[in-house]
């Protein structure tokens, strides 16, 4: 854990050269895309392979995490398509989960079988943004993506853990709660939603699960009814504080697929994964195939508030994609430059909150925010 907690670190520091180097260029991304480390991953949490069950026991088979038992040959994962991000499979070598993975679903990686159960839970296994831009590519990529996976090598899972969003299904009511969680030290004990006020930078985020309307199907499908506000925290290392939030609006999770065991949404890309990465996902070719979206916005005036302390810059700014030209260049935190006369943030978004709709010369006071992503059963447990 150590060592990828360095790379992390490591990470965060090349962000701030990126971030510094801005002033000098107006296409900060491109030099962050090519720094970006080949296998694409410095990552995440909870899948230890514990195998323990929703009431933290263990697996049936009564073996630990790292334990050489219940070999699997990783045929149930799927055959290389292409990812959510329009991303090809791999070169179709595929990559077995090892005997040392024992998380009881070998499908998804998954801790817990949800099987016939109507409350269960899921922790996002892979998130691929698709939008805004400064998402979807480089080292944010490379960083948000290293954050959520998980820390679990034993089943070809390279990441931290630091960055969990979970999903508790409740199929009688109806509805899916959504949030975040604090870093675990054994995701097999489970999580619970962050509900708490934090303070990043003197400011005070509420931090919330948050409640939609979205029951499954008999085959699976489910779609939230409509959006809702929520305020997700961004933790980039397992030991340490809050790093940002998201203050996402109207957000849904969409076309979402639930396995039948109810333990998986998209699937291990065992296929599409190559023994030349070691079998770890990379920028180009991720560890999961997607099987549901998430959509939502961001206000450029919300943006603005939130800090990113590593970068010394507020979430508007790093949006913008141009610090040198969007911000004020003040310190200790670079905030979005603004009209004189009007007050009005001068960088236009590509997403309007009034309409919830693509930004028009009227209004352009938001960014979309979308991506698809497969997700993991987990235990949570409050």
């Amino acid at each position: 854990m150590t060592l990828r907690l360095t790379i992390s670190n490591v990470f965060m520091a090349a962000l701030v050269g990126a971030a510094c180097s801005e002033s000098e260029t107006t296409s900060p991304s491109a030099d962050a895309a090519t720094s970006a480390d080949s296998d694409g991953t410095d990552a995440a949490d909870a899948a230890d392979g514990s195998g323990d069950a929703e009431d933290g026991s263990d697996a049936e088979d009564g073996s630990d995490a790292e334990d050489g038992s219940d070999a699997v040959d990783g045929s149930d994962a799927e055959d290389g398509s292409d990812a959510a991000d329009g991303t090809d499979g791999g070169d179709g070598a595929g990559c077995a989960l090892p005997a040392g993975c024992t998380a009881p679903v070998k499908d998804c990686v998954g801790l817990v079988d949800n099987a016939g159960k109507t409350r269960f839970g899921l922790r996002l296994a892979e998130l691929s943004f698709t939008k805004p831009d400064v998402f979807t590519a480089g080292l944010f990529k490379t960083v948000i993506t290293g954050g959520i996976k998980a820390d679990a090598p034993q089943c070809h899972l390279d990441g931290t853990g630091s960055l969990s969003w979970l999903l508790d299904f409740d199929t009688v009511a109806g509805t899916v709660t959504f949030g975040g969680a604090k870093p675990v030290s054994d995701p097999s004990k489970g999580y619970a939603f962050m509900n708490e006020t934090v303070a990043v930078d003197g400011v005070a985020l509420a931090i919330a699960p948050v409640v939609m309307d979205a029951k499954p199907t008999a085959e699976g499908s489910f779609t939230a009814a409509s959006g809702v506000d929520a305020v997700l925290p961004v933790f980039l290392d397992a030991a340490g504080p809050l790093s940002f939030a998201l203050p996402l609006r109207s957000l849904q999770v969409v076309n979402g697929s639930l396995a039948a065991n109810q333990s998986c949404i998209g699937s291990f890309n065992a296929a599409g994964l190559s023994p030349d990465d070691l079998c770890y996902g990379t920028i180009e070719t991720p560890s999961f195939l997607a099987g549901a979206t998430l959509e939502a916005y961001i206000t450029l005036e919300d943006a603005d508030t939130i800090a990113v302390p590593p970068l010394g810059q507020t979430l508007c700014v790093l949006l913008s994609g141009d610090a040198a030209h969007y911000g004020t260049g003040e310190l200790p935190l670079n905030k979005c430059k603004r009209n004189m006369q009007t007050g009005a943030i001068e960088f236009r978004g590509d997403w309007c909150s009034v309409t919830n709709a693509s930004a028009n010369d009227i209004c352009h006071d938001a960014m979309k925010v979308s991506g698809g992503f497969a997700a993991s059963s987990v235990l949570i447990t409050e």
